[in-house]
């Protein structure tokens, strides 16, 4: 149970989901677990959705697979977007350090010139 509506990182429930707890966010914007913002301002529902995981194990099983599944495509898409940003800095340093190396070529062909004459 995370009632934060306002805990920006919410790191907690990431940890929670690895090991496939079952997790209830009020929160819509934190993409665990199952989100019952319903249950904002509404302890009836909110009790109603604890009590149906404490009494379910297989809606506990269900739910902590979800909520492990939401961290494992969260981390997936982490990792994607970090190694298309250390490729695009790649790319960039070999064409910059390609470009410094067709400029030094240059500048030595043309001292060999001046050389020869």
């Amino acid at each position: 149970m995370f009632p934060s509506v306002t805990d920006t990182q919410g790191l907690v429930l990431s940890e929670a989901a690895l090991y496939r707890l079952p997790l209830i966010t009020l929160d819509p914007r934190l993409p665990l677990g199952t989100t019952d913002a319903t249950a904002m301002g509404d302890p009836a529902a909110l009790a109603s959705r604890m009590g149906a995981l404490a009494r379910d194990p297989l809606v506990r099983r269900r739910a902590g697979e979800q909520a492990w599944l939401s961290v494992y495509r969260m981390q997936e898409r982490s990792r994607e977007s970090l190694l298309s940003v250390v490729g695009a800095y790649a790319r960039k340093s070999v064409v910059r350090d390609a470009q410094a190396q067709v400029g030094a070529d240059r500048g030595a062909h043309r001292g060999d010139e001046r050389i020869g004459t």
